[in-house]
């Protein structure tokens, strides 16, 4: 997997995660405790890379996987996506104007 520098990084808003999960119908309630509410785990942009657990490495950037990790407000449990396609679906999908929370 080729590295992805920071400035290449599509950002990917609140919103178009939302508009995502809403087009593929996808179930956004936790899996463990039922509660709808998610947060950003670690950050508050829905951009970035999270580093690849178990690997440890003088030069992190080497061990990255370009993902979106969110975390349940009342569980933890953790829900990961791969950015690409949430990246792939916002580009034949684009935002339409006053939908992208601005």
């Amino acid at each position: 997997m080729e590295n992805v520098p920071d400035r290449d990084i599509v950002p990917i808003k609140a919103t178009d995660l939302a508009r995502f999960h809403i087009a593929l119908d996808v179930e956004t309630r936790c899996w463990r405790c039922g509660d709808p509410k998610w947060k950003l785990a670690g950050d508050t942009e829905l951009s970035g890379p999270m580093l690849v657990m178990g690997r440890q490495d003088p030069d992190p950037s080497e061990y990255t996987i370009p993902v979106i990790l969110l975390t349940c407000v009342r569980c933890g449990t953790m829900w990961m996506s791969a950015r690409e396609i949430v990246t792939n679906w916002m580009e034949t999908n684009p935002a339409k104007e006053g939908m992208d929370g601005q």
